[in-house]
Order: structure tokens, then sequence, then C-alpha cells
């Protein structure tokens, strides 16, 4: 009875918007031909990012666990990236924007029995996530000349994600702290050193924290 009370006590269709700091690691390979030879290239790129989620929680329950389904509007308006391949000033970009989605399934433990309405469940998550992120290129690091990324460039990011977190259930409002990590995905880009093609060499990395506010509508 305590399981089911808690699941009807959760259950519905809840909107939301979240603040985090989202961070990715790509890597690539070219070749230079002529007086260049095998090259390896690494871009760190973080985004602040807001996130508008829709997800219906409580769709269904097996023993202790409810299942929730969402998904998520990204967009990071503000960021930077840096060329982890190169010491010193490595900063090769100023600003950029990133657009991407994200859909989830959450398995979430619902305790036994709870003292008040004010609760707090666990969860984990996993689902696909894409991001399209656009870096200016503007910066001092000598680097931005050297490997022409003066113009700007863009990269996108698909992932097979896992998150850890948990909801608190307040009056009125839903609080979630997350953390996301990759289990793998897959890196592209326009990025063209001296016009040369570019491609993946390795997944990329993702590490990401955010605090979403939610209410039932």
């Amino acid at each position: 009875m305590g399981g089911q009370a808690q699941m009807t006590s959760r259950e519905g269709l809840y909107g939301g918007i979240s603040l985090g700091y989202f961070h990715y690691t790509t890597h690539w390979y070219y070749h230079g031909g002529g007086t260049y030879y095998d090259n390896y290239a690494s871009h760190g790129i973080n985004r602040l990012v807001v996130s508008l989620s829709l997800e219906k929680k409580a769709l269904a329950e097996a023993g202790h666990f409810n299942l929730d389904l969402g998904g998520e509007l990204l967009l990071g308006p503000l960021g930077s990236a840096k060329a982890n391949y190169i010491s010193g000033d490595n900063k090769i970009s100023s600003g950029g924007w990133a657009v991407g989605l994200n859909t989830f399934c959450r398995a979430v433990y619902m305790p036994s029995s709870t003292g008040n309405s004010n609760s707090f469940f666990p969860f984990i998550s996993l689902g696909p996530q894409y991001m399209y992120l656009h870096n200016n290129g503007k910066g001092d690091a000598p680097a931005i000349q050297q490997y022409h990324y003066s113009d700007g460039w863009n990269e996108g990011v698909l992932l097979l994600a896992a998150s850890i977190g948990v909801d608190f259930h307040l009056d009125n409002v839903v609080l979630t702290p997350e953390l996301r990590f990759p289990l793998f995905g897959w890196n592209s880009t326009d990025w063209e050193p001296g016009g040369r093609d570019v491609s993946m060499d390795g997944g990329p990395g993702f590490i990401a924290f955010g605090l979403r506010v939610a209410k039932r509508l």
C-alpha cells in the first residue's frame, strides 16, 4: 500500500526548467601530407545549458520502482572551447551556442514508506542525447590562426547518456539535481585545418551537472 500511495502521489505530467553545466571532449585525426604527418587533436567544449523538459512520472510500477519517460530541449547560450592538445594559451573559442535534444527512460526507487509528504526518490536514467555546438573561434591564442579556427566551426555530439540524481518532492514543485555521463557516442565536425579532412578519433567525453525545477501540469 505504501508503494502504491507514493506512486499515486507523484504520477502525472510535469513541465520543468533547469540550469546546468555541460562539458564535452571531442577527439580528432587528420593527415596533413607534405611536411605534415599524422595529427591528433582534442577539443574541450563547455556550455551553460538551459533546458525545457516534459516528463511523464510514474508511467508504470514494478516492485519498489516507478518508470518515468521524458524529453528535453537543450539550449546553450554561453560557453567556450579549448584545444586540449596544445600547451599554453589554448583557448580557441571565447563564445558560441548550442542546441540539442535529450530523451530518457528513468527508473525511480520508491521507499516502502515516507514519514511525510516532502519525499525524495533516487533514480538512474538512460537515453539518447544529441547536441549541436557552434564555436566562434575568437580570441588571442596562437592556435586560432595556426590551426584555422578563426572562422568558427561546428561540432555534433550524439550520445547514449546515463544519469543519476534525486527527485525532491516538495509541496508544489519537484527539485531534481542530476549528474550526467556517457556510455558511448559519436562526434562530427566541419573544422578543416588548412582544408584537410578531419575524422573522429575515438568517442566523445561528457560530464554535466544540472538542477531542475518542475511542476505538475
